[in-house]
């Protein structure tokens, strides 16, 4: 018997179908490639690109499963408070650094 509420469960589900597994997907194949791919610098593709894109695909899934959202999720009311000011801080900041 699951006691699980629906919507948590969905919402854990999509984000472990969709970007946890493409992330894992990229992963996977970026280890591949350094580890058996070809050492030619004109052919190899570009590796910091890969794992910017898996580390996207990781944190858009980590602030989807963030304790204030899924509340949010199961009880249909913005979230508020200073939690999430100090969370969309964070984001903010970590996000700014990314894009220099």
């Amino acid at each position: 018997m699951n006691t699980m509420p629906e919507r948590l469960h969905d919402a854990i589900e999509n984000e472990r179908c969709g970007n946890l597994s493409r992330a894992e997907a990229l992963l996977g194949c970026l280890a591949d490639s350094m580890e058996f791919g070809d050492k030619d610098l004109i052919t190899t593709p570009d590796y910091t690109e890969v794992a910017k894109l898996a580390r996207e695909l990781v944190r858009a899934s980590i602030n989807k499963l963030d304790s204030l959202y899924l509340d949010q999720l199961l009880t249909d009311s913005p979230p508020s408070g200073p939690q999430l000011t100090k969370v969309k801080r964070r984001e903010t900041k970590r996000d700014l650094k990314g894009r220099r």
